[in-house]
């Protein structure tokens, strides 16, 4: 007869093996912290973001569970282990939702922006409270699932006199400055019901590539594309802008 540690032996002992593996390594109090969606694991590591996970990662963290809790040293029980872990209802993101959302369904709006310190609602982040508490902010949490994180600490009383001085040099007009930095808060946001692009227009060195270097150390290469205009129409081109924020 087969050993009960073999994919043949008991199903049960495997579906159990994985509700145990997820318990230990990939739940918090409010929400796991391992998903199943897109056809593909994802996980959710300190600080965000989520970040995809092939099935031969999770079958070595799943060798590696199973021979610390001595249950198994072979490939065959850590694929059979991951295997239940792509069909548990637990691992299942809302499958017709697209990032970013809550997961499991926790929490009210789409519009959070996932930074090094904070979870910020833009729409209630208005500043300070009497107590100088950042408002419309909370801790980060796997609950909120998305694949992009700003690289930058958010601080709603700073302030940058470089580079308010470098617009009103090169823009000169201050509608001109509003405009950009209207459209940069839009880029921070989720949405993208307005559909719109911004072209810089202006003679050389005067200013349109700083705006692009700013936006892409504000932004994060992690979350920024460099696709050429000429190449939209190109067939794959556009998978390159899979989760990206922003096309400079």
């Amino acid at each position: 007869p087969p050993m009960a540690n073999t994919p043949t032996a008991n199903p049960m002992i495997h579906g159990q093996r994985a509700l145990a593996f997820l318990a230990d390594l990939h739940h918090t109090e409010d929400a796991p912290r391992l998903h199943w969606w897109g056809d593909s694991f994802w996980v959710w590591e300190e600080s965000g973001p989520w970040r995809p996970c092939s099935e031969k990662e999770m079958e070595r963290k799943a060798l590696r569970w199973l021979v610390a809790k001595g249950l198994s040293s072979t490939t065959d029980a850590a694929k059979a282990l991951t295997a239940n872990l792509s069909a548990l209802r637990e691992l299942d993101a809302p499958r017709t939702a697209q990032p970013p959302f809550w997961s499991p369904m926790r929490g009210t709006g789409t519009d959070r922006i996932l930074t090094r310190n904070y979870l910020v609602d833009p729409a209630r982040a208005t500043g300070t409270d009497f107590e100088g508490e950042p408002l419309g902010v909370e801790p980060i949490t796997p609950a909120w699932f998305t694949m992009n994180r700003l690289p930058v600490v958010y601080d709603p009383g700073a302030v940058c006199p470089l580079w308010e001085a470098f617009l009103a040099d090169v823009l000169v007009a201050p509608d001109k400055v509003s405009a950009l930095q209207e459209f940069m808060g839009i880029l921070l946001t989720n949405e993208t019901q307005w559909e719109t692009a911004l072209f810089l227009v202006g003679a050389a060195s005067s200013g349109k590539s700083t705006i692009g270097k700013v936006i892409g150390r504000v932004w994060g290469d992690d979350n920024v594309g460099h696709l050429p205009l000429e190449d939209f129409g190109a067939r794959f081109s556009l998978d390159g802008l899979q989760h990206k924020l922003v096309n400079v």
